[in-house]
């Protein structure tokens, strides 16, 4: 059974806070994964600091899913003189997948940015805490503190179980942690007066859009 590590979604995760609310869980598997973003990283400074270099360099390549193909860039490690440093990245939107594969003009990767992303997935597994959860349960989280996933999941017949998360991405400005100038653009598409945001729906059910994946919908609030 894999996992996805570093992303939540096939849409951006720059936010600053997460909540998950599930209204239903999958007949089997769909664990929620936390890694702490300061755990990960001392681990990997301590042995590759070629690859924090790496990380924190603004050589990182979005595919935003557009036509003509706008190919944004930026770090996706970034500092933070009082909390520490963290990470922010969709790995989907860097390496693409079967189900969503990148634009054919977007630049390769280099071999130093594939080997990167690779043990940050690794370093993060290994100090991953797995929790289940359970129709009701809502998980909060720091998106910029913690790395977050899931495990690959089952749905059963249309009438048992099948996994149906809401998802919110929150900000409380007293709180919030600095925005480093790479996250601001993101930022102010979710949480500035934004088109997005103005255009925005709440569709609570899967049967609101013909799609089987509401959460990340362009038009709805996420």
């Amino acid at each position: 059974m894999g996992f996805k590590f570093g992303y939540n979604s096939k849409r951006s995760p720059a936010f600053d806070a997460g909540a998950l609310y599930v209204q239903d869980s999958a007949s089997g598997g769909g664990e929620s994964l936390l890694a702490f973003s300061a755990a990960v990283y001392n681990d990997i400074a301590a042995t590759r600091p070629d690859v924090i270099k790496t990380l924190a360099q603004p050589i990182w390549v979005y595919d935003k899913d557009k036509q003509p193909a706008i190919w944004p860039s930026r770090p996706i490690l970034f500092p933070e003189s009082e909390h520490g440093p963290f990470f922010c990245f969709s790995r989907q939107k860097i390496t693409g997948s079967e189900s969503h594969p990148l634009s054919s003009t977007l630049p390769a990767m280099t071999e130093a940015q594939a080997e990167a992303l690779d043990l940050v997935h690794s370093v993060a597994e290994k100090h991953s805490l797995e929790l289940k959860s359970q129709p009701g349960d809502m998980l909060l989280c720091n998106n910029l503190a913690v790395l977050h996933g899931r495990k690959a999941f089952t749905d059963a017949a249309p009438d048992d179980h099948k996994r149906h998360v809401m998802r919110l991405w929150l900000r409380n400005e007293e709180r919030a942690w600095r925005t480093p100038k790479g996250l601001k653009r993101d930022w102010s598409l979710i949480y500035g007066n934004s088109e997005r945001r103005q255009q925005a729906q709440w569709m609570f059910r899967p049967e609101d859009v013909n799609k089987e994946r509401v959460i990340g919908h362009k038009i709805t609030c996420s």
